[in-house]
């Protein structure tokens, strides 16, 4: 999906809605009145607030191991290269070949190597299921043609599952609908 930020096509993101206990009184709110709370303007305990910055993990390749400066983005001209020719000239003793490029996953990356910053421009709260064609394009379709052809909800329930697990989209949870801007 950084592709797709960077594209400017992807402007939403959806997660689960976690219950959460009442501060005043310790008791679980079920996510209805989570909804109806956030829907009518009580964002304090929302996943993020409009206004809010957020930053994007993305996965780098690891060539400080070979002596290179990184980070080195895969979702970058120069990460993309590296992995199909590999890294640095390959006349220099300090190349990495592409089957010698290890990735670091997007999960240990540190705020201060992130590259994409977002705005947070509106939160609410929804059923899954209940995205619109317009949400499912939002989320990054990469079928520009799905806007009036076929139903892009349709890429976005596969997408949900494949991470999410199996049966993730019947179960139709709440979600939060966190819409941003790149280049915040």
């Amino acid at each position: 999906m950084v592709r797709a930020i960077l594209a400017g096509t992807k402007t939403q993101t959806r997660r689960i809605v976690k219950p959460r206990k009442d501060r005043y009184m310790g008791c679980e709110l079920a996510p209805c009145e989570l909804a109806g709370e956030v829907n009518g303007g009580d964002y304090r305990n929302a996943y993020c607030e409009p206004g809010d910055r957020l930053w994007v993990k993305e996965q780098t390749i690891r060539v400080e191991d070979h002596g290179w400066i990184g980070p080195v983005y895969t979702e970058s001209d120069a990460g993309r290269q590296a992995l199909e020719w590999g890294y640095g000239e390959s006349d220099d003793p300090d190349h990495i070949p592409p089957h010698a490029s290890k990735r670091r996953p997007s999960l240990f990356m540190t705020r201060a190597m992130s590259r994409i910053t977002l705005e947070v421009t509106a939160v609410r709260v929804e059923r899954l299921q209940g995205l619109s064609r317009g949400d499912a394009m939002a989320e990054g379709c990469p079928f520009a043609n799905m806007a009036k052809g076929p139903d892009p909800r349709q890429w976005y329930a596969e997408l949900w599952d494949q991470l999410n697990g199996a049966g993730s989209w019947s179960a139709n949870p709440w979600v939060w609908v966190v819409e941003f801007r790149h280049g915040a």
